[in-house]
């Protein structure tokens, strides 16, 4: 237990090193050396809505470099959906290499094709996208973010009793998940079950105490 909170003391204690740091140029981020500092100043880039500095430090500006480690290729990936300064459709493209390029070092990041389920979800390949994350769940089951997105893809084809037992099978493994009750909670909104949707507000709200549930609840009855 005492390495156990030594190493989480230690983690904090890096973050809040890095958020004390002075906020680099983008040429001082292209040009930090070291790939744990790197990565640190990355997330606290995007944190601080600084994509285009986030970016810097990841890739350069240069979306074909893959020689990162595959968890760093993988925030590069989602740095470049949010690029400000490239068209749309090249987004989507450079992250989609760089998801495929961390899935190539490690195919156990299960983020990498969750990104990539979404993106062929969004480019309109919903088909593929449901038969990638129903082959995801095999590998994964216990991940609560592919077994949502499987059911949220269900729900929108209105294919409700295929989405309503992912969400059950997910719950049998993780009960507690607060995702798991907005997922329902869509479901319900979709299908006009007001009193169930916002029975299921209340308890996402009890779950997540930041959730904005009975707001979105209210817009939708």
């Amino acid at each position: 237990m005492r390495a156990k909170n030594t190493s989480r003391h230690l983690l904090l204690s890096t973050m809040m090193a890095a958020i004390a740091l002075p906020f680099p140029s983008a040429e001082d981020e292209a040009q930090t050396p070291d790939s744990f500092r790197r990565y640190l100043r990355a997330t606290i880039s995007l944190v601080r809505g600084h994509t285009v500095g986030a970016r810097q430090l990841l890739y350069g500006g240069n979306p074909n470099r893959f020689d990162a480690s595959p968890v760093v290729l993988v925030q590069a990936g989602g740095v470049a959906l949010n690029d400000p300064l490239v068209p749309d459709e090249v987004r989507r493209d450079q992250a989609r290499a760089l998801f495929r390029a961390a899935l190539e070092k490690d195919p156990r990041l299960w983020s990498a094709y969750l990104q990539l389920a979404r993106l062929d979800a969004e480019n309109g390949r919903v088909l593929e996208a449901i038969s990638d994350l129903r082959k995801a769940r095999q590998l994964w089951p216990s991940v609560v973010a592919i077994g949502t997105m499987l059911a949220d893809l269900l729900y929108e084809r209105n294919w409700h009793e295929q989405a309503d037992r992912v969400i059950a099978e997910i719950r049998k493994l993780v009960p507690d998940a607060c995702p798991l009750l907005e997922a329902e909670m869509r479901s319900a909104l979709r299908r006009t079950r007001s009193a169930r949707a916002w029975e299921l507000a209340e308890q996402l709200v009890s779950c997540d105490a930041r959730s904005n549930a009975r707001y979105s609840a209210l817009l939708r009855l």
